[in-house]
């Protein structure tokens, strides 16, 4: 456990908390090392931290990727050929919306395929009972999480004359310069800082524990910018 007690001035907590987790990960290296830590690994599949909703047409909000269950991060929604602006809102784990993207689309954008040809580009994200289901005259989006770019796909399919048609896919990604708050610092992420967030989360699973060299060259990275915030 890291003990930590704030202090009345807020920005020197701040940053002396920062340095209390680094040396706390520097103490746990060190005690696991000479076997004075009793450590048990637990490790689970990462889960995306937002939510995808869209509404029908009579107002009913769907969950289309729910990020906080690994089972369900795909969904369908249904629209007319008239309708195909594709509200979609994210949000977090409260309900709270962050973010609203619009899926648009036109009727040109559509070209006929068979099932076997839409499989052989999207395989199991679009299932033939799913596009077995359109009605002559809708058509349905499937919404998928794109896990490993932190992001989500947007493909519509339009049935006509029992006739599939296939209509352009588009990539929407989970993060965005409007929203998006360092959680670390309460700032407004750059792009640059939120492609490092994402890198870190794609290994994940493949790396286990930062080594002490890596651990000691970032605490002295911290304490040279609280120096300098201090000057």
């Amino acid at each position: 456990m890291i003990q930590f007690r704030k202090r009345a001035n807020i920005d020197a907590a701040d940053f002396e908390l920062k340095m209390t987790r680094v040396d706390g990960a520097l103490n746990y290296l060190r005690d696991r090392k000479y076997g004075l830590a009793d450590i048990h690994l637990n490790n689970g599949k990462a889960v995306l931290p937002y939510r995808i909703t869209a509404y029908t047409h009579n107002g009913k909000e769907v969950v289309l990727v729910d990020g906080f269950k690994d089972w369900d991060t795909a969904g369908t929604i249904s629209r007319n050929m008239e309708d195909l602006i594709l509200p979609l809102y994210l949000k977090n784990a409260d309900g709270e919306e962050h973010c609203c993207f619009q899926y648009v689309c036109r009727q040109e954008d559509f070209s006929q395929k068979s099932y076997e040809e839409i499989e052989a580009v999207y395989g199991s994200h679009i299932l033939q009972k799913e596009t077995d289901s359109i009605e002559n005259g809708d058509v349905k989006f499937f919404v998928w999480a794109e896990q490993e770019e932190w992001g989500f796909q947007v493909v519509p399919v339009y049935c006509e004359m029992d006739e599939l048609y296939l209509g352009k896919a588009e990539f929407f990604s989970f993060e965005s310069d409007n929203w998006v708050n360092s959680f670390f610092d309460g700032k407004i992420q750059k792009h640059s800082q939120r492609k490092s967030v994402r890198m870190l989360w794609q290994r994940q699973k493949r790396r286990r524990t930062p080594s002490v060299s890596a651990l000691r060259v970032y605490y002295v990275q911290m304490q040279q910018k609280i120096q300098s915030h201090c000057i």
